[in-house]
């Protein structure tokens, strides 16, 4: 059996969003296992995925996808699909924030036509 192909496109009419994530190494990162939380905020500024919720102390971060890595204080590739669970997928902007734990330590844009 082969694996799935992917293909990259910029048309809304993709019905998953990858979130590439490039995670550098830092001082203020210690190495072990982490968890990375993806949070995809389509055009019309709702959060798609999973929309599963998090709280960290008082803070409560609600994420599209969770990904768990073994970081080594190096820098680190990490991909993360999120599905669109049936929601439409739209045209336009599309906000992509990477958080370790409730920091946020990336944020893209990612534009469908």
């Amino acid at each position: 059996m082969y694996p799935a192909r992917r293909k990259h496109t910029s048309t809304y009419s993709a019905s998953d969003i990858e979130s590439p994530t490039f995670w550098h190494p830092n001082t203020l990162a210690q190495a072990g296992d982490r968890v990375l939380y993806v949070q995809v905020i389509n055009p019309d500024n709702n959060i798609i995925g999973d929309k599963s919720n998090i709280t960290f102390g008082q803070d409560l971060l609600t994420y599209s996808k969770s990904e768990s890595v073994f970081y080594e204080n190096q820098a680190l590739d990490v991909c993360a699909i999120v599905g669109n669970a049936g929601q439409d997928v739209l045209k336009g902007l599309y906000t992509i924030n990477i958080f370790d734990a409730q920091r946020q330590i990336g944020s893209t844009t990612l534009m469908l036509k």
